[in-house]
């Protein structure tokens, strides 16, 4: 396989590092905030069901980027299973021992 340019290898890494970081805000946080158009003052609090589809997307999204980041360097069945578990385990971790403590 041809190997990518450096500056997009960079942008996949950082669209993975933001998708990884808006996932942990919405899981952290118990949901986000909406707002119905940028210029409207007050946001609605999104939890619950939809909540948690955004941040499935958000980590599929990471999982995905460094997917094909760690392509370079592993095998292409290596770096799934690696991005996978680096981005969906600390997540279930997290959300497993919150639910014990509570």
């Amino acid at each position: 396989p041809a190997r990518t340019s450096l500056p997009a290898f960079i942008a996949v890494c950082a669209f993975g590092a933001l998708s990884l970081l808006g996932g942990w805000l919405v899981v952290y946080g118990g949901g986000f905030y909406a707002a119905n158009s940028k210029y409207a003052s007050n946001a609605t609090f999104v939890a619950g069901l939809p909540a948690i589809f955004m941040a499935l997307l958000q980590f599929f999204a990471a999982a995905l980027a460094f997917a094909w980041s760690l392509r370079r360097y592993l095998s292409p069945v290596a770096s799934s299973l690696a991005a996978c578990g680096l981005v969906f385990v600390p997540p279930l971790l997290f959300i497993l021992r919150s639910q014990l403590v509570a």
